[in-house]
């Protein structure tokens, strides 16, 4: 039995998406945010 899997056994799937979208949810805001603030790959991405 894998830890990851005995961990949601123990908190259930629902707890753990309240937790872990989130939390991934501002991941990704932070990695859009920091592509904004350099101008470089800003520039690259709109080209």
């Amino acid at each position: 039995m894998k830890p990851t899997k005995f961990i949601v056994s123990l908190i259930g799937d629902d707890v753990l998406q309240q937790i872990i979208f989130p939390l991934y949810a501002v991941f990704l805001l932070q990695e859009f945010n920091h592509t904004l603030a350099s101008p470089a790959s800003w520039l690259k991405q709109v080209s």
